[in-house]
């Protein structure tokens, strides 16, 4: 075994005696955390000739190695060395080479463990007359690293509450350890010439060790220390290996080839196939990749396209060692349903051509399937009551993962009848899943252990627990029991202070239920109430409000609003019926109303009356959208209750609801009426006049940088963030535009005027930077956009869909992407969707700053005219350009309301029929 060059600190341990545990511990950087974890060690009942502590620093920077130096000056059992940093896996490889103990576990140097945790261990072994037990398992409980309160709530965690027991890992293979906190037996390991690998980083080497471990027992056999507490420190900070790992390229190389495969290899190579509880101990991990990647804002999205790729081609491999049904059955860390199918399709372990599943009834008799299939065409026939029925999908949704689209799911609904499709010529019925089944213990061995083990148990008084609770809180948070116990009474003290009062929830909704009661509320019922946001407004619902006030004086309309919002006064002057957000006034009118129509779709607009209180309400929801969306939003939106979605193009329409969708929107969940608020553009720039020899206004809005807005709160002062700022690219490339010779000369020489928006993450470092000569500096919430937008001559942006606002009325627009390649090739959580700066563009893109100060000369030579490609593309792209986008959308929420939607020979949707597949 290669073991790295390190040196002797300390060494206390009892030379000539073997001791029972070997205790591992890898640090580095843990100076702030390592006196709880000895504390824990000092608390420890068993002997101390029966455990052993190692310690390898891996070349900390801090002082924590000089902390366990001071520890082990005073402990019999404590051996410290050190070495140059050479990452975890070669900490702990080194520490396994050092240990001396029958069995090997490790703590992390910012955990704490209970004070029998060894004892209790060996309490099992004990048991073992026959030696048959492989690994024993500790109960982990997620400890708050803020204030040390516990949970069991570790995903892995069910296996314990059915106390301690002794259980075969392939009669009950859900019982599975893999982290480095389990025992194993250190004669097996050496025997085999087992360690670390130190090529796996960032996580999952110590999984891969189990695994290979477990692969030399023919019948794996797992202790169950249910009274064997271990605390998880997970870190308020997030900085923990584990939590931090998603942001390393190794997480998505290294790891599944040199972890999972290599593991999944070994132990086909030892037993001839991949037993139960390695598929599960596999999938368990790989699952939090595909669970990550579904996040809207996840950091797989801003990994590299090759690495994507690359993991992909992992998986494949992965995938040939491990079975449909073991992926049907697995029983942790289990996907959705939804995530489940898409691993099957893409990864053939099912033989079927298509996977349906049916669901309930609808008010309208008719019955809701979903028929997942893997992309491309298929032949599709239903049988309902026999015979084959004409039916079209309702909607399609592609499933995508890493880039690449694992499954279609087809929307069909039914009319209530026996019912099968026919897909590809197999006939398929729907699914009915299959439970995730341990076969219980049948070894007579095992079970008496077990029962000699709970017979034997300690017991542990009310008091005896609390005292536990307390010594955890006292560790992670650096104090003492006392501390903590009279942190404890003070807040029972308030506790008991709060249960005097009322619950705010219960009391708000018997106010809200009595004002209903009482009729107050009858001017609400079958309203339509809008709301842009619950602060301001200026957005769509305002501007939707406005056409209905003017033009549909029957329909019950209210408009909510906070009161301290600066619009309020503005929108009462004018006659708006408001309400306000948060009263009970505006929540019984949510619960009475017809419609809610927002411009946002947050938690709080699609539920006025919030739905934790009220539960679910039975008004539809419209929304109205604060912009096109260009970019894929579906990990933000599905699942939402939007029962209509407004878009403004086909491709938008398109991307909601049929080829290539990720969204669950079915083709009548969209409607292609547009925004509400161009009829106001529209009609603005109809009356808009000439400026003669006024200069020619160019609107500068680029977007912000998540990367940059992360680093600069990552930073505590201002001058640091300021460093950050001017230091970036995003800084560097729009200063080096406005203060270039072509733009200052059209300055000064009065033929140009440039205001440039700027993101409020920015502004309020605008008066610590140099800024640009001539150039007008402007913040969102002292702005109007629609006059910025129709007083502008030209529109520049690097992403912002604001450019579609602009180029819906005529404005020459460009895209500077200076940035463009790492956009695109990883770097930023952005997900591309349907939209193409180059093919769908509203305006020429550049990358190069000379480009762009061209484009400005051009286009105000051309009188500030749009070019002939982009004036086509812009009546290609929208579907209307008329100004009625109000008239549209009222139609159909008043069809929604009537239960007529979606109307026929409509224009605003497009059926599975008008379609083209291509």
């Amino acid at each position: 075994m290669n073991i790295p060059n390190y040196q002797i600190i300390a060494d206390s341990r009892i030379q000539d005696v073997r001791p029972l545990f070997s205790v591992t511990v890898a640090v580095y950087d843990v100076e702030e955390y390592i006196s709880a974890t000895l504390k824990s060690f000092k608390r420890q009942d068993i002997s101390p000739e029966l455990v052993e502590y190692i310690f390898v620093d891996d070349g900390s920077p801090d002082r924590a190695i000089d902390i366990i130096r001071r520890f082990a000056a005073k402990q019999p059992n404590v051996l410290v060395v050190t070495k140059p940093n050479g990452g975890v896996g070669e900490t702990r490889k080194l520490a396994l080479a050092l240990a001396r103990g029958e069995w090997v576990t490790a703590v992390d140097p910012d955990d704490l463990i209970r004070c029998d945790y060894f004892s209790e261990a060996k309490r099992f072994l004990d048991s073992d007359t026959e030696g048959r037990i492989s690994i024993l398992s500790s109960r982990i409980f997620i400890t708050n690293g803020a204030d040390g309160t516990y949970r069991d709530t570790h995903p892995m965690g069910a296996k314990f509450r059915g106390g301690n027991r002794v259980v075969s890992m392939l009669e009950e293979p859900s019982a599975i350890q893999m982290g480095a906190t389990a025992f194993l037996r250190l004669d097996v390991l050496r025997e085999h010439g087992l360690t670390f690998n130190t090529e796996i980083k960032p996580t999952f080497e110590d999984g891969n060790l189990v695994c290979r471990y477990l692969a030399h027992f023919e019948n794996p056999v797992v202790a169950l220390l249910s009274t064997s507490h271990y605390y998880y420190r997970k870190r308020a900070d997030s900085s923990s290996l584990v939590q931090s790992s998603w942001q390393k390229p190794e997480r998505y190389t290294v790891v599944p080839r040199n972890g999972y495969l290599d593991a999944l290899i070994y132990v086909n190579e030892q037993r001839g196939y991949t037993p139960d509880w390695l598929a599960n101990i596999v999938l368990y991990d790989l699952m939090w990749y595909f669970k990550e990647e579904e996040k809207m804002g996840s950091l797989v999205a801003s990994i590299d396209p090759a690495l994507k790729s690359e993991f992909m081609a992992t998986a494949e491999e992965l995938f040939t060692y491990i079975s449909g049904d073991q992926v049907l059955r697995q029983p942790l860390n289990k996907p959705a349903w939804r995530l489940r199918e898409a691993i099957l399709r893409r990864f053939n372990l099912d033989t079927s051509a298509a996977r349906i599943f049916r669901w309930g009834l609808r008010e309208d008799g008719q019955r809701n399937y979903s028929l997942l299939a893997s992309p491309g065409q298929h032949d599709i026939t239903v049988f309902s009551g026999g015979a084959p029925v004409r039916v079209t999908p309702e909607g399609t949704t592609d499933r995508i993962y890493f880039d690449q689209i694992f499954v279609t799911e087809y929307s069909f609904s039914l009319p209530e009848a026996p019912t099968y499709f026919v897909v590809d010529g197999q006939r398929l019925t729907h699914v009915r899943n299959k439970p995730a089944i341990d076969m219980g213990e049948t070894d007579p061995y095992l079970t008496d252990i077990t029962q000699s083990i709970r017979n034997s148990m300690p017991y542990h008084t009310r008091t005896e627990k609390v005292r536990q609770r307390w010594l955890v809180a006292a560790g992670i948070q650096n104090s003492t029991i006392w501390g903590i116990a009279v942190q404890k009474v003070c807040t029972n003290i308030k506790r008991k202070i709060e249960q005097y009062k009322s619950d705010p929830d219960v009391v708000l909704r018997e106010k809200v239920e009595t004002f209903i009661e009482e009729g107050r509320a009858k001017g609400f019922e079958h309203a339509w109430l809008l709301l842009d946001h619950a602060d301001r407004a200026d957005d769509n619902a305002e501007h939707l409000y406005r056409h209905l006030m003017n033009n549909e004086p029957e329909i019950n309309i209210f408009f909510l609003l906070s009161r301290s919002s600066k619009d309020w006064v503005r929108l009462e002057t004018e006659g708006f019926k408001l309400l306000e957000y948060g009263s009970v006034e505006a929540m019984a009118a949510a619960r009475v109303a017809d419609i809610v129509a927002s411009s946002d779709a947050v938690e709080g607009c699609i539920y006025p009356a919030p739905r934790r209180i009220f539960g679910p309400p039975s008004y539809q929801f419209v929304f109205l959208q604060h912009g096109i969306i260009k970019d894929d939003m579906s990990r933000w939106l599905n699942g939402k209750k939007i029962d209509l979605i407004i878009s403004s193009t086909l491709d938008e329409y398109q991307s909601f609801t049929w080829k290539n969708s990720p969204y669950e929107y079915k083709y009548y969940n969209s409607a292609m009426t547009g925004l509400a608020r161009y009829d106001k553009l529209y009609q603005l720039v109809q009356a808009k006049t000439s400026k003669g020899t006024s200069p020619q206004t160019l609107f500068i809005m680029p977007t912000w940088r998540q990367s940059l807005r992360d680093a600069m709160q990552e930073v505590e002062t201002e001058t640091q963030r300021l460093q950050i700022l001017t230091g970036s690219d995003f800084y560097k490339a729009w200063w080096s535009f406005l203060e270039s010779p072509e733009l200052q000369t059209k300055i000064e020489s009065g033929e140009l005027k440039v205001q440039f928006m700027v993101h409020p993450g920015f502004g309020s470092m605008l008066s610590d930077v140099s800024l640009p000569k001539g150039v007008e500096f402007l913040l969102p919430s002292e702005s109007s956009f629609q006059e910025l937008i129709v007083d502008a001559d030209l529109f520049l942006t690097d992403y912002s869909s604001l450019a579609f606002d602009c180029a819906y009325i005529g404005t020459p627009v460009a895209y500077y992407q200076f940035d463009r390649e790492t956009m695109f090739a990883g770097g930023h959580t952005y997900r591309q969707g349907y939209f193409d700066y180059y093919r769908d563009g509203l305006g020429p893109v550049f990358e190069i700053q000379q480009q762009v100060s061209n484009w400005v000369t051009d286009t105000l030579l051309n009188g500030c005219r749009n070019d002939e490609k982009y004036e086509l593309r812009r009546h290609q792209t929208y579907r209307h350009l008329d100004g009625n986008n109000c008239v549209r959308t009222t139609e159909v929420i008043k069809s929604m309301v009537e239960g007529n939607w979606p109307l026929q020979n409509c224009d605003y949707i497009l059926t599975s029929e008008e379609i083209s597949w291509g």
